[in-house]
């Protein structure tokens, strides 16, 4: 741990972990990012506003992403022959289809487009979704929004 740290941040809620204010980081930006590409998780506070942010190594973002798994769920209405699918996780979004895979790929892409929407007008559009539906969708920017890509990561519950 870097002595700059030591010093003056020694309330890290658990080992690995470095707490700095904005201003120390600002300074000290390349030792914050080499103690999070080392594994350590980084908090940055800004105690004015009262707000805290993360610097942690990619391997631990998608070790969390991967912990974050998908719910599909299909029905079939017989009266009106067509398949209804859903992602509970990402606020109860349903698409329909003839057949159960042309039911997931309008799903796919209405999915993508929310996703475009998210990333384009993020402050309007934070206001219409609920935190962890927030989280499954910066899971799904992360793996990128390949239609593919993101099928399979819904078929396979969550994992890239």
């Amino acid at each position: 741990m870097n002595d700059f740290i030591k010093v003056k941040y020694n309330k890290a809620p658990v080992e690995n972990t470095i707490v700095m204010s904005v201003a120390n980081a600002r300074q000290n930006f390349t030792n914050a990012l080499d103690n999070a590409w080392s594994g350590k998780e980084v908090i940055i506070e800004n105690r004015r506003i009262n707000q805290k942010a993360v610097l942690v190594d990619m391997a631990t973002l998608n070790g969390f992403f991967n912990l974050m798994k998908f719910s599909i769920h299909f029905e079939q209405d017989e009266k009106l022959n067509v398949y209804t699918v859903s992602v509970s996780e990402l606020d109860d979004y349903y698409a329909e289809g003839e057949t159960k895979d042309s039911a997931l790929d309008t799903l796919v892409d209405l999915i993508i487009e929310e996703c475009n929407g998210y990333i384009k007008h993020y402050d309007e559009a934070k206001l219409f979704f609920s935190a962890e539906a927030q989280l499954y969708i910066k899971k799904l920017i992360h793996g990128g929004l390949d239609k593919n890509q993101v099928k399979e990561t819904l078929k396979n519950g969550g994992n890239f």
